[in-house]
């Protein structure tokens, strides 16, 4: 019993680190591929039913290894947007899984049509659980069966953003429980406050996009991501390259088939003390456009 106990408070650890790893470095999706990862407000800006998956593997030569799924749907249509966002992480014996309907409404701001105010909101629910059939160890544990029974927790988040046809600037609070239920005030590593600017540069047949992301984080340093995307092929081929000041740096390729059909692969390598430990993050994303 003592050991399932010493077990227990080492999972409670590493959760903790696995956390504060996750919001230092979110999917990279987020930055061009799926902004509605990020911020609400983006839900159904496309028009269109968009379905994204993206999967990343964290530290992938050390056993147990972080792993993050990601499942949206979003839909727009006129002024309005709708969404569903679906995420399910998991470390050793951890899970973590939330389910957050979306709603974004577009306002214009000009008689061009293309410059526009969004203002989106999402909530949910979230639950944290053992994986007890993987415990080495007396899984049925008073202890692992009133961590598993706990009640799920309500989740809910604000956005905005302001496009043109150039500029996107975004503005995020992507954690309203963290930011007004007294008892959240404690709790460190919890994701605050999100912003970004990009501004998309055209050239015959092709594309840059410069995009700074400011991220707030609280109880450890704030984070500021920098970099570009370049677009060819008639919006079909992408490249995309991030510095992250959390010491590490990520570089993508995305495919999107007539449009239609995108594939994404992303590589993080770490540049700091983690590198010593890990060969760097693996991302997947996948999109189909309906």
């Amino acid at each position: 019993m003592k050991t399932l106990k010493n077990i227990i408070a080492t999972i409670c650890m590493v959760l903790a680190c696995t956390q504060v790893w996750a919001q230092l470095n979110p999917l990279q999706a987020q930055y061009f591929v799926n902004p509605y990862l990020a911020n609400p407000a983006m839900a159904g800006k496309d028009g269109d039913f968009l379905l994204n998956l993206s999967y990343r593997s964290q530290w992938n030569n050390v056993p147990g290894a972080p792993e993050t799924q990601a499942l949206t749907a979003e839909y727009g249509k006129g002024r309005v947007g709708f969404g569903l966002n679906v995420n399910h992480d998991r470390a050793g014996l951890q899970r973590f899984t939330s389910i957050l309907g979306r709603y974004a409404y577009r306002m214009p701001l000009a008689k061009d049509g293309e410059t526009l105010l969004h203002m989106g909101f999402s909530g949910g629910m979230y639950a944290e659980r053992v994986s007890s059939e993987d415990i080495q160890g007396e899984a049925g544990d008073p202890q692992v069966v009133a961590y598993n029974e706990r009640f799920v927790n309500f989740e809910a988040n604000v956005g905005l953003a302001l496009t043109t046809r150039r500029l996107t600037t975004e503005l995020a609070l992507p954690n309203l429980r963290g930011l007004l239920w007294s008892r959240e005030k404690d709790i460190i590593n919890a994701p605050i406050f999100y912003s970004s600017l990009s501004y998309k540069i055209p050239f015959t047949g092709a594309a840059l996009e410069p995009k700074l992301v400011y991220r707030e984080i609280k109880g450890t340093n704030n984070v500021l991501d920098a970099g570009a995307q370049f677009t060819f092929v008639e919006g079909q081929v992408m490249l995309n390259g991030f510095y992250h000041s959390n010491q590490s740096l990520s570089f993508g390729l995305v495919v999107d088939v007539q449009r239609k059909y995108l594939i994404g692969f992303c590589h993080t390598m770490h540049t700091g003390e983690l590198s010593d430990y890990t060969v760097g993050d693996f991302e997947l994303s996948l999109r189909g456009r309906f």
